[in-house]
């Protein structure tokens, strides 16, 4: 909890027989220092609030995640957003979604559910 890594996008470059060609690993950019107690109940909450979301039901594991919506002009839809782990109890993927002009947080969640079958190779 609280380890920030600079972003990458390639795990690795391999050749067509399976070679490893270049291999990359995440670097730590700093560390956000807060109490075990703080964190627990940031994992518990999102947690919880994973909970709620339908779309994620299928994926049949705990996951975490907090959606949000941001209002960049009262004349264009929201931006939908979601920051998501899972699986909750041992994380092996997080990400953040962001849907320009997304109307509302559930069609984050929705991609973001897509996102973690491929990564889990789940079939509906």
């Amino acid at each position: 909890s609280g380890t920030c890594y600079n972003l990458t996008l390639i795990d690795k470059i391999t050749d067509y027989d399976g070679n490893v060609i270049m291999e990359n690993h995440a670097e730590v950019n700093n560390q956000v220092e807060l109490s075990s107690d703080i964190w627990n109940t940031i994992h518990t909450g999102m947690n919880l609030a994973a909970g709620t979301y339908s779309a994620f039901l299928p994926l049949k594991m705990p996951i975490a995640a907090k959606t949000g919506t941001a209002q960049e002009r009262t004349t264009d839809p929201d931006h939908a957003t979601l920051i998501s782990y899972a699986p909750y109890d041992n994380p092996q993927y997080c990400m953040a979604v962001r849907i320009q002009n997304g109307y509302a947080s559930g069609n984050a969640v929705t991609l973001g559910s897509e996102i973690y079958k491929m990564l889990f190779n789940i079939n509906d």
